[in-house]
């Protein structure tokens, strides 16, 4: 019973980010960057972050966006936009069992 609930969040959630990105879900594994393979940044990360968090029920109030994702590109920004961390799809998947995103 257990792995057919885990099946099904991670078809719920691959099936969030085709709807998100536009890529088919058989063509979306769980060790996919959100930024560096499914090319999602700036205002559409943002976008997508909140959107998960009312889909799936996930506490996102902690969620340092800045160190998974870069910012729009601006004109002459001289801002360090220097990402440190890597959010993937198994974090979602994480997420969504925790309840959470940090």
């Amino acid at each position: 019973m257990k792995d057919n609930i885990q099946g099904e969040i991670i078809e719920e959630v691959l099936l969030f980010l085709n709807k998100i990105v536009g890529i088919e879900s058989e063509n979306i594994s769980l060790t996919d960057g959100l930024e560096s393979d499914l090319g999602i940044s700036g205002d559409d990360a943002s976008d997508l972050i909140r959107a998960f968090s009312e889909k799936f029920k996930v506490d996102i109030s902690n969620f340092q966006f800045y160190e998974y994702f870069h910012a729009e590109p601006v004109f002459f920004s001289f801002r360090n936009t220097k990402k440190t961390k890597e959010l993937t799809v198994e974090s979602l998947l994480k997420a969504v069992k925790a309840k959470v995103l940090v």
